[in-house]
């Protein structure tokens, strides 16, 4: 009796060091910084589309997911997310032709 449960002493704590070992592992290898995004089109209403500035570029929101629930996280100055303006495709294809043609 006392060989088995010396063998069952050994057996937990080799499974303990394994778990211990795993969770270093996982602990140490912790990002501070996130690692999903999404960039999703900021909607605008009709009355906004009519404004030259919407015309050249437009606006997407960067949004930060939780890796686990697969949430985007309220993030930004008014939760959400951050509002990123870019060049329309066209403005990026012809645009410089546009400008030279204007020289």
């Amino acid at each position: 009796v006392a060989e088995r449960v010396a063998e069952t002493e050994r057996r937990a704590a080799g499974e303990a060091a394994a778990v211990r070992r795993t969770l270093a592992q996982l602990v140490g290898r912790q990002v501070d910084c996130p690692r999903l995004a999404l960039l999703v089109p900021v909607e605008r209403s009709r009355r906004e589309l009519w404004r030259p500035s919407q015309w050249l570029q437009q606006e997407v929101a960067l949004l930060l997911v939780c890796p686990q629930t697969l949430r985007a996280v309220a993030c930004g100055p008014e939760g959400a997310g951050y509002v990123i303006r870019e060049p329309r495709a066209w403005v990026r294809k012809y645009g410089w032709a546009i400008v030279r043609s204007c020289q």
